[in-house]
């Protein structure tokens, strides 16, 4: 997911991470998170690899053999309902159309004397899924109604009717049945670690992990170590460390998947490259950057044998090498796997394709952090106009391009431009969110902070207020980002030469800080310089 990159006070920042000025004495110094003042969030791009799936696939285009139309117009139905974002569709309609095929042939296996279940795949086939699930249902009832030898029949019930749940796109209901079916038949591996995987999917990782184990030690009785479905036991338990910020774990678990995988299938192999990936992407949220380049061109020359260069998981692992680069401030070599993972995503998909935008904007942020401002504004075009394709211009991916070209027109010093982008991202934001949401108080704070740039100090401070009273109906006012809000508007007031006003501020800002973040915290210590220089102007 991109994350809309904000200015609070001058500076730039990643939504969420808002920074503050610190002024000692004469000098105004500018304070950001680590590292360079830009920081791009949106660089973690749609594009990686999710390390949580029996076979995780950069695939882009749906084949529909096999289903009949009506069953697809269904799902698109269900998908208005849920309002699925679009970027998503492809993804989820074709992990549908997998799931849907699966749950028709099971149904289709089943004993003839199981009349409702294949009633229930009759229906199925027809794209009635209210139907399906209301025969499974009878099914179940049924078979639980009957003695311990039909617990086998009973959990199959249990397991499609979660099959069916997922299908309509309610998780929380299939989670009930994929766990009623791990009851009735507690050595399936199959119910294991579905449920495992629903577990995971709704952010219950340490409950996950505890069904992937059994998922394993089943899988290691039955087939020894060596064997894929021992890989992806292994491999989703490793998902749910690394969900859980334990990526040295995470690290161990992979390195069993990919040995094993490596055994079974030797290197050049999809699987083995998804391993080397989820390795990567582990070291690479540990920081150690130049051994997530290690595995992610690992990953990619086995892919490159596996598929060629024009491949959309070839473009996945160069645009993850990027952003390797990126993280270790080397933007030109950055750029350079950026615009191959582009140049591919271009031939796959088309230049109006979300993953297109997303390499645009990556490249346009790379040449942001090197100065090069105008590059930037070139490429982050590109991204806007693939975005207003897609999805049109009220969207908050559109929002995030509008805010990215003011952020590279503010630092050309065209702050009535950047004031332009970043009015265009806030109407668009507030006919998506409503006005109190944190995008939409970051885009208050832009303009405000445009112009102050522009000596424009009252007019700053009223967007500043107006991103204030949104923040503190978000968060309470105990929050940092009120906090920051509190300090901008004190900045202002500074500049204004009403240091009294400032002060009162300032003190508002640094009592949270301090609760919140401590007295080390360098946005503590900030305050605390503003509020002091104020003090010694109020002399």
């Amino acid at each position: 997911m991109t994350i809309k990159n904000t200015l609070k006070f001058v500076s730039i920042s990643s939504k969420g991470f808002k920074t503050i000025f610190l002024s000692a004495l004469l000098i105004i110094a500018l304070l950001s998170l680590p590292a360079t003042p830009i920081v791009f969030a949106q660089l973690s791009t749609n594009g990686d690899k999710s390390p949580i799936v029996k076979d995780v696939q950069g695939n882009v285009n749906i084949k529909y053999e096999g289903v009949k139309q009506k069953v697809v117009d269904r799902l698109l139905e269900q998908l208005d309902r849920k309002d699925i974002d679009i970027s998503e569709r492809d993804k989820i309609i074709e992990e549908w159309i997998k799931k849907y095929k699966a749950l028709e042939q099971r149904l289709s296996q089943r004993a003839p004397d199981e009349k409702l279940a294949l009633q229930a795949r009759e229906e199925l086939a027809n794209g009635n899924l209210d139907k399906a699930e209301a025969l499974l249902q009878r099914s179940l009832e049924q078979n639980l109604k009957i003695d311990e030898e039909q617990n086998r029949k009973a959990a199959a019930d249990a397991y499609e009717l979660g099959s069916i749940k997922e299908l309509k796109i309610e998780y929380r209901e299939a989670q009930k049945y994929y766990l009623k079916a791990t009851q009735l038949a507690p050595d399936n591996t199959i119910y294991l670690n579905q449920y495992g995987r629903i577990l995971h999917d709704l952010g219950e990782y340490k409950k996950a992990i505890e069904f992937f184990e059994m998922a394993l030690k089943s899988d290691i009785n039955t087939f020894g170590k060596d064997h894929p479905d021992v890989a992806i036991d292994w491999n989703n338990i490793g998902a749910a460390w690394q969900a859980l910020g334990e990526y040295k774990k995470a690290i161990e678990f992979y390195d069993l998947a990919l040995k094993s995988d490596i055994n079974t299938f030797g290197k050049d192999h999809p699987n083995v490259a998804i391993r080397w990936n989820n390795i990567g992407a582990a070291w690479k949220a540990l920081g150690k950057y130049k051994k997530a380049i290690e595995f992610y061109d690992l990953a990619l020359k086995s892919d490159i044998n596996t598929f060629g260069k024009e491949h959309p998981n070839v473009a996945v692992y160069w645009n993850n090498i990027g952003m390797a680069w990126n993280s270790l401030g080397e933007y030109k070599k950055a750029i350079e796997f950026y615009e191959m993972a582009l140049k591919s995503d271009i031939h796959t998909f088309g230049k109006d394709h979300p993953k297109v935008a997303i390499r645009g904007n990556n490249i346009g942020a790379a040449w942001q952090a090197l100065g090069e401002h105008k590059k930037a504004i070139k490429f982050f075009d590109l991204a806007l106009n693939s975005g207003i394709n897609t999805f049109g211009k009220d969207h908050p991916k559109v929002a995030l391009r509008w805010n990215n070209l003011g952020m590279a027109w503010k630092a050309l010093g065209e702050y009535k431009k950047a004031i332009e982008f970043y009015d265009l991202a806030l109407k668009s934001d507030i006919k998506t969110f409503g006005k109190d949401h944190p995008d939409v108080a970051i885009d208050w704070n832009n303009i405000g902070a445009a112009w102050d740039s522009l000596g424009e100090y009252k007019k700053a401070i009223e967007f500043y207020d107006l991103a204030l009273k949104s923040d503190i109906k978000t968060f309470g006012k105990d929050h940092p980002d009120v906090a920051i809000d509190w300090n901008n508007i004190g900045m202002a007031w500074r500049a204004l030469g009403e240091y009294k006003k400032a002060i009162e501020y300032y003190e508002m800002s640094l009592k949270v800080f301090r609760a919140k973040l401590g007295d080390d915290h360098p946005y503590t210590k900030s305050v605390q310089g503003n509020l002091e220089y104020a003090k010694v102007m109020m002399k």
